[in-house]
């Protein structure tokens, strides 16, 4: 079962993959046109808007509800009620997402005000906000009725048009800039995202069609929606926790008297490159494991869930916890090699590193979360990773606060890994009570993965002082640390005995 869902992360691993090579295009592009100055910050402030709503309405809310629901009855083989609940939900999604797209775009000023206060000082930033704002906001309704249509065709454990939207989304914005850059500006990247996400939905259509070709007759509200919405609302509570998270953040970071100059920007910028792993690893896995996890709750099979909730949390372990190690060591190297031309400054790539390592140490913990919460989806329980999420928000605020007068942009970072620290051990905690989940089982493994890491990142150390002396093109130098960290890391997590080494050398079932 498990060798099963690694082939399904796999597949979406590897278009998740492409996209976020070329997403990184697309910020050197951004970086390079526009470095952390006010247009850099306002669009990713206005980007950031659609994105808050997108997670209430999109990916997150039909993992939560509508992909357990729809995943019972392909498992009873009751396709007819399936596709009548599918229509239902396509029909009030289309409704309710034009109604916010149209509101978003009314109410632009006020949003701007709330998420980014410290723009009101700067005129000129905070009105190219408000207009960048207006432009993007439409996208929701395309994103959302992607992640809608991509809820129904994963819930038939089809994969490939969820995986390679955002690889049509990326072409169209790296597109847009060349093509439109130099005429509009930071508009272009608007543009872009407006024609990415009617090509994004487009997809989906053609993969709907393809999973179900006839028409299907369905109310407007379909009886199974009093389940899909006892489901939802605890998951929009916990979307909109999780966005305030990114508010505190956003805010404070606006406030550039204490934090300084292109904080926002910097936080982007550093986001992008830990959410490389999360996505291509963590995201794949977890949106590939929802579908068996819930046929597993539904069957009642407890121990076969929770054996493969372990493996799940060692693979990511595995993955995430050199990446993460790899990011501290080499983030000044990372920054400047990647985004340190054109308008993208010495100083941007000081705050955008720092950022970074303090990013990195809650790596392994962000991924372990979604594993856990995927988890507690599959068992129809909401609710639960809502209240951890709280908790986890009050931590981050109150650390935020007291972090960003020391350590500014940094000191945000850190409060947020400390947060997801706490928000993991809080789920697994209680998840250990609901299914078969022994912790003390992958101590050991984990404890192997951290030393064969650290001694990788020990390498990496001595390294990069000699490789500077020797190499001066700074993007090859970083090409050698790369190999030679992922190289030795695998040599040695062969040599200490790590399963999931020798699996992926001979694609074995892991044990």
């Amino acid at each position: 079962m498990f060798k099963q869902i690694l082939k399904k992360s796999f597949t979406i691993g590897g278009a998740t993959l492409v996209s976020r090579i070329l997403g990184f295009l697309r910020d050197i592009l951004i970086a390079f046109f526009f470095g952390t100055t006010s247009a850099a910050q306002a669009f990713v402030v206005a980007f950031r808007l659609p994105n808050i709503w997108r997670s209430f309405v999109g990916e997150e809310a039909v993992n939560a509800a509508v992909v357990p629901v729809l995943s019972e009855y392909n498992a009873k083989k009751d396709l007819n009620t399936f596709w009548k609940v599918a229509v239902s939900l396509l029909k009030v999604s289309f409704l309710f997402l034009s109604l916010l797209a149209l509101a978003g775009v009314a109410l632009a000023p006020i949003l701007v005000k709330i998420i980014a206060p410290g723009f009101s000082t700067d005129l000129s930033k905070y009105e190219l906000c408000v207009r960048l704002t207006r432009l993007i906001f439409p996208y929701i309704l395309l994103i959302g009725l992607t992640a809608m249509i991509s809820g129904i065709v994963i819930s038939q454990k089809i994969f490939w048009s969820y995986a390679w939207a955002p690889v049509i989304l990326n072409i169209s914005i790296i597109s847009s800039l060349f093509i439109f850059n130099k005429r509009f500006g930071i508009y272009a990247l608007a543009f872009g995202i407006i024609i990415g996400g009617i090509l994004e939905l487009m997809l989906q259509f053609f993969a709907l069609g393809k999973a179900h070709p006839h028409k299907v007759k369905s109310p407007l509200i379909h009886p199974e929606f009093k389940r899909i919405s006892k489901l939802l609302v605890p998951r929009f509570c916990g979307a909109g926790v999780y966005h305030i998270n990114i508010f505190v953040d956003t805010i404070l970071a606006s406030l550039e008297t204490v934090v300084g100059q292109g904080g926002i920007a910097a936080l982007y910028y550093a986001q992008r490159f830990v959410q490389l792993p999360l996505a291509v690893f963590a995201t794949s896995l977890a949106t590939a494991l929802l579908p068996f996890f819930s046929a597993q709750s539904i069957g009642k099979r407890t121990g076969e869930l929770g054996a493969n909730v372990l493996l799940s949390l060692r693979f990511v372990a595995f993955i995430m916890i050199p990446a993460a190690l790899g990011f501290i060591v080499m983030s000044e190297e990372i920054i400047e090699s990647v985004f340190q031309y054109g308008r993208f400054s010495s100083y941007s790539t000081a705050i955008t590193s720092g950022a970074l390592k303090f990013y990195a140490l809650g790596l392994v913990f962000y991924a372990g979360i979604k594993i856990l919460v995927a988890t507690f989806y599959s068992l129809q329980d909401t609710l639960t990773p809502v209240k951890a999420s709280l908790v986890a928000l009050f931590i981050n605020i109150v650390l935020s606060i007291i972090l960003m007068f020391p350590m500014k942009i940094s000191g945000l970072c850190l409060a947020t890994s400390i947060a997801a620290a706490c928000n993991f051990c809080m789920l697994f905690w209680i998840l250990r009570k609901r299914i078969f989940l022994r912790g003390i089982a992958i101590l050991r493994p984990v404890l192997k993965i951290i030393i064969a890491a650290s001694l990788m990142s020990t390498i990496l150390l001595f390294l990069k002082i000699w490789i500077k002396e020797l190499i001066e093109i700074r993007v090859l130098n970083l090409l050698v640390l790369l190999v030679v960290g992922a190289s030795s890391y695998l040599f040695i997590a062969i040599a200490f005995g790590i399963e999931e080494a020798r699996s992926l050398l001979k694609w074995k079932k892991v044990k």
